[in-house]
C-alpha cells in the first residue's frame, strides 16, 4: 500500500503486517496530505450528487461535479457545482461487508459477524471462533497484542475461502 512518491512504512506497533489498521492508514494519509499540502483540496462530510462530462465552446473538456454538505448543522443542503480537469472515483470493493452464504445459518443460535465489525477480542473470551476467508483479516485478528484473538478464544479455526465451494453446507453444533 502506498503512493510511489510517498511509500508506506510498516507500523512498529505489531508485526509488519500486510493489512495495516485504520489508525495506521489514517496517519499515513494525513502525513501524505501534509507533505504535499493537500488539506485545502479535500472536502470531508460532502456528498457528490452528480458528475457530468463537459466540453466548453472552445473545445476544452472537463468534468462538472455537483455536491452538497452532509454536515448535520447545514440547513437545506444546497447543491454547489465546480468544474475539474479530471475525476477519480474511489469507492472500494470492501466498503460493504458481505457474509458467507451458508445453508442453515439462519437456524444456528450463535453469532455471525463480518470482520468489518470486529474491534476488540474481549467479547470472544472463552468462545469457539471460526473465521472463514481470513486472508485479508488475519492481521486484524492475530496481529497486535491488544487486538489478537489468540489468547482470548478457547478455540480458533481459520478456514481459507479458496477451499470452500460457492455455497457451503454445514451442521452447526452448539
Amino acid at each position: 500500500m502506498g503512493f510511489l512518491d510517498f511509500p508506506f512504512v510498516a507500523g512498529t506497533e505489531g508485526d509488519p503486517r500486510r493489512f495495516p489498521g485504520h489508525g495506521e492508514v489514517l496517519r499515513y494519509l494525513e502525513a501524505f496530505a501534509r507533505r504535499f499540502d493537500l488539506h485545502g483540496l479535500v472536502r470531508l462530510q460532502t456528498e457528490v450528487v452528480s458528475v457530468r462530462r463537459r466540453v466548453d465552446g472552445a473545445g476544452a473538456a472537463g468534468w462538472s461535479v455537483s455536491y452538497c454538505s452532509t454536515k448535520l448543522a447545514s440547513v437545506g443542503n444546497e447543491v454547489e457545482e465546480e468544474v475539474f480537469d479530471a475525476v477519480v472515483v474511489c469507492n472500494g470493493h470492501f466498503t460493504e461487508p458481505r457474509l458467507a452464504d451458508i445453508a442453515g445459518i439462519d437456524g444456528w443460535p450463535g453469532k455471525q459477524m463480518h470482520s468489518h465489525s470486529y474491534r476488540v477480542p474481549d467479547p470472544f473470551h472463552g468462545q469457539v471462533v471460526v473465521v472463514v476467508g481470513y486472508r485479508s483479516i488475519r492481521g486484524k485478528l492475530l496481529g497486535s497484542p491488544e487486538r489478537s484473538m489468540l489468547p482470548i478464544a478457547r478455540y480458533l479455526q481459520l478456514i481459507p475461502r479458496v477451499r470452500l465451494p460457492a455455497v457451503t453446507t454445514c451442521r452447526f453444533i452448539r
